[in-house]
Order: C-alpha cells, then sequence, then structure tokens
C-alpha cells in the first residue's frame, strides 16, 4: 500500500463583509481542513497541532484573501498559506494505509 497523492486547495475572502463573514470562512476553512488530513489518515492532536500553527501564521499575516494548498506526495503532507504576499510552510508525514 501506498500513502495517498494529491493537491488540494482552498481561498478565502479577507472577511471583506464584516467580522462575521470572516467567522463563518475561518469555521469553514477549519471545516475542510480536518477533512483533507482526515482523508491521508492525520487526526487527533496531530492535527490539531497543525491546524493551530496553521492558524497563527494567518493571524499574523497581513489581512486579505488567503488561500491554503495541500500537497500529499511521497508519503508527506505540505501545507502552504499564502497570504499578504508572504507564504508559510509545514510538512508532515502521511501514514501509509
Amino acid at each position: 500500500m501506498s500513502a495517498p497523492e494529491f493537491h488540494f486547495g482552498i481561498t478565502l475572502s479577507g472577511g471583506a463583509f464584516g467580522e462575521d463573514a470572516a467567522t463563518v470562512g475561518n469555521a469553514l476553512f477549519v471545516d475542510v481542513f480536518r477533512s483533507v488530513l482526515w482523508q491521508v489518515g492525520v487526526a487527533g492532536d496531530a492535527a490539531d497541532h497543525l491546524l493551530e500553527q496553521l492558524l497563527a501564521a494567518h493571524r499574523a499575516a497581513p489581512p486579505g484573501a488567503w488561500t491554503v494548498r495541500f500537497v500529499a506526495h511521497d508519503g508527506t503532507m505540505d501545507i502552504v498559506l499564502t497570504q499578504g504576499g508572504g507564504d508559510w510552510r509545514i510538512s508532515c508525514q502521511v501514514p501509509i494505509r
């Protein structure tokens, strides 16, 4: 068996429609994030830790639209946040099923 291989991305507005829209966007993103990681076998504390790091980077970046890309390859999941003209990256191992 091999680890899954795929590319997936999501872009969210920077809350141009007010605080409520930003909150809804973050809640949507958290659901998508957890679903993507679950699909590759990363869950629980490991997923929570990655999510906390990514959301901290999101809050530290300049406001505006943000894109998160997930790339699973060779047993690794790369997660890239692009926001405010900069990139933040993290990787984790993907369990082999």
